[in-house]
């Protein structure tokens, strides 16, 4: 068989829908990625706001020490501390609404496969 040199030597079936298979689960697997990561990233972001909001308002608005105590009372009511305790309470919920969003997910994903049979009736 003669063919000219700059031409690609023609792939059968198998190996075409193959490079298909490869290239819709690279695809697929892309689309998940990106999704993931930007899931995770919101969590992360909750995560991070959270632990920091809560050694910022231990070290700001709780110092160990007399005077921290004698001035716990007013510093509650500062504002960097009440932002603080926003920070910890709402990332705190968001957190665990987190969770209960991906136990749900996996749940979910575990009971779709559980067929259902029916006793027969007598």
């Amino acid at each position: 068989m003669l063919r000219r040199k700059d031409t690609k030597p023609e792939m059968n079936d198998g190996a075409s829908s193959i490079t298909t298979m490869v290239k819709t689960a690279g695809s697929s697997l892309y689309r998940a990625g990106a999704w993931t990561v930007e899931v995770g990233g919101i969590y992360i972001t909750w995560v991070a706001i959270h632990y920091g909001a809560a050694h910022a308002y231990a070290s700001f608005c709780t110092p160990t020490s007399i005077y921290g105590f004698v001035a716990s009372p007013l510093l509650v009511a500062a504002p960097h501390c009440v932002a603080f305790r926003w920070a910890i309470n709402t990332g705190a919920s968001v957190i665990g609404t987190m969770w209960v969003v991906l136990g749900t997910w996996i749940s979910t994903k575990l009971l779709m496969n559980i067929t259902l049979v029916q006793s027969p009736k007598n």
